[in-house]
């Protein structure tokens, strides 16, 4: 192979191994760090920097380089071994983000959180960005232009065949410590052709000492959710505590675990990305329930439902007993992790019920089915890849897809926001649903005893002090009708299995329902009225509930829940 040409090769392979890396390095990071736009953001800061650092450095002395190709097999051989090495050193994320936790200045909180990460990868894309000083002087003879051009388009070519396959293919189907084991293979194989093709004498030194680092740093670089968590291999120190992770795979879209154990001993949770989506804690079983009965008890004569997001299953086993249900999951792996929550999600895999794997607004946009009832439980809206279904125009485009007097059914969190972040969105929801009743997941006063009966009786017994921070908001185009009488009626209709259902987390009364009742539209029609929209293009809550969740509230502020629950005292007369 001409001279040229393998140059040619040998950065593209360095270009496609250098976005694997990018892509798939963002995964365990955002994991622990939790994927907020802020996040992201300072992945690929630190990333890109390090490139430019990388690029700068090497430049000042190329030209003093007598040898510039054998010097970019070395750093070659550099990347791929580090970049194997990240797959240990990522279970220090854990140590950082426990005294992360501990700060609440927002600006100080990110720049260590900066400077965490920048100095994670520092090594690894200096040596990336030094590489191109290198094979520029390698290349180029006469045509400067042309010569950066040709090698500054193979590099990117490289980069976008990189990304594409660790997005579509490699991590889907290898996971990603296979992923990065595959990156690093292609770097050492970058270095190898250099030394075959320009150094063989170099060939007989390097040969087993690389290739013996790369089977012990891979072997021993163990990555998953549990090494992640428990220090792995080289650090000891265990996140997980009693916990233990049934489940855990790598999907397109995501990790989804399934891990136990914790104060109940045996609750069993979900993590999407590690983060917390739902579980068979009282709180999460009953925001379940909610979901799935609130709308068939103000409305029994419904038809059809639309679930947006599988969780435990829990939601879509309710609704499809009754209607016709159709489950929208962006990751398949959800679903496999059914068989862990089938308490609760017993019977959804019957006729009823079909599960559909979209992304959800894909999905709404090119059906023309219409329903009755559309249920949207993502997770929090300030995760970056959920924000965007809390949304106006998302709003509107389920709203276009619900029958005549059709119920949207909306989750939303609201711990430690802020008066305003709520009254954003409300104000946002009440644009495209200008009908509301809206239910609090547990009211201040409840006596709560929650068990469930499996391989082992787990009780869970407690007063609510307050109101809980999770809502669940009914909104229609048209006025809804809804009363303790229409709730009482309804409830009469339910069989058997469906009260027995409900009483897992003290919901065997239509009073017990009732009390949950936070307000109706109409009572708090001018509570957001300075409230801005939420957009597309300005997802608010998505760049300024992760600056609130790190300050925290402090006893002087008051949060959302408060608010609410002040104004709707005053106006109220109390």
């Amino acid at each position: 192979m001409k001279k040229h040409n393998l140059i040619l090769l040998i950065f593209f392979l360095s270009g496609m191994a250098a976005l694997i890396y990018e892509v798939v390095w963002i995964r365990p990071i955002s994991s622990v760090y939790m994927s907020t736009v802020y996040v992201v953001s300072i992945i690929l800061t630190s990333f890109m920097l390090g490139l430019a650092l990388g690029s700068k450095i090497a430049g000042k002395f190329t030209d003093k380089v007598k040898r510039p190709l054998f010097l970019y097999a070395f750093l070659e051989f550099a990347i791929g071994l580090y970049g194997l090495l990240l797959l240990s050193l990522f279970s220090l994320l854990p140590m950082i983000f426990e005294k992360l936790s501990l700060i609440h200045k927002p600006i100080t909180y990110n720049l260590i959180q900066f400077f965490s990460i920048f100095s994670l990868l520092l090594i690894p894309t200096a040596l990336m960005g030094a590489t191109f000083p290198l094979i520029s002087k390698s290349y180029i003879k006469k045509k400067i232009g042309e010569g950066i051009g040709e090698i500054y388009s193979i590099n990117n070519l490289g980069a976008i065949v990189g990304s594409l396959t660790a997005g579509f293919i490699l991590i889907p189907y290898l996971g990603i410590r296979y992923t990065i084991i595959i990156a690093a293979l292609l770097n050492v194989s970058a270095g190898f052709f250099v030394l075959s093709h320009f150094y063989k004498e170099k060939l007989k030194f390097f040969v087993p000492i690389i290739l013996m680092l790369f089977l012990l740093l891979a072997y021993y670089g163990n990555y998953n959710l549990t090494n992640l968590y428990t220090g792995g291999r080289l650090f000891k120190k265990d996140y997980l505590g009693e916990r233990k992770v049934l489940f855990y795979e790598e999907g397109l879209h995501g990790y989804i675990a399934v891990i136990q154990g914790g104060p109940m001993g045996e609750i069993k949770r979900l993590l999407l990305n590690g983060q917390g989506s739902s579980s068979l804690r009282l709180n999460d079983v009953r925001v379940s329930t909610l979901l799935g009965y609130l709308p068939q008890l103000i409305k029994p004569d419904f038809s059809n439902s639309l679930v947006i997001g599988f969780g435990t299953g829990a939601t879509s086993s309710i609704l499809s007993r009754h209607l016709k249900t159709t489950t929208l999951e962006i990751e398949p792996k959800v679903i496999e992790t059914a068989d862990y929550f089938k308490m609760i999600n017993k019977g959804f895999d019957n006729k009823n019920h079909d599960i559909v794997y979209d992304d959800a607004r894909h999905y709404l946009l090119k059906t023309n089915e219409k329903y009755d009832i559309i249920v949207n439980h993502p997770l929090e809206p300030y995760q970056s890849f959920s924000s965007l279904l809390f949304t106006k125009e998302f709003l509107e485009i389920t709203r276009d897809k619900l029958n005549k007097d059709g119920l949207y059914v909306q989750w939303f969190p609201i711990y430690n926001l802020k008066p305003q972040e709520f009254k954003d969105f409300y104000y946002t929801f009440n644009s495209v649903f200008p009908h509301q009743i809206v239910f609090v997941n547990l009211k201040a006063g409840e006596e709560l005893v929650y068990v469930i009966k499996g391989k082992n009786i787990i009780q869970q017994e407690y007063k609510v002090s307050k109101n809980d921070d999770e809502l669940i908001i009914i909104g229609s185009e048209k006025p809804i009708k809804f009363s303790e009488k229409i709730l009482e009626n309804n409830f009469k209709l339910l069989t058997e299995d469906d009260k027995n259902y409900l009483s897992l987390t003290s919901l065997d009364s239509q009073k017990n329902i009732y009390n949950l009742l936070l307000f109706k539209g109409e009572e708090i029609e001018n509570y957001h009225a300075n409230g801005n929209f939420m957009t597309d293009d300005k997802p608010i809550l998505e760049f300024s509930v992760p600056i609130t969740r790190i300050k925290k509230l402090t006893r002087r502020e008051i949060s959302a829940m408060d608010d609410i629950v002040n104004y709707l005292e005053t106006s109220r007369g109390k």
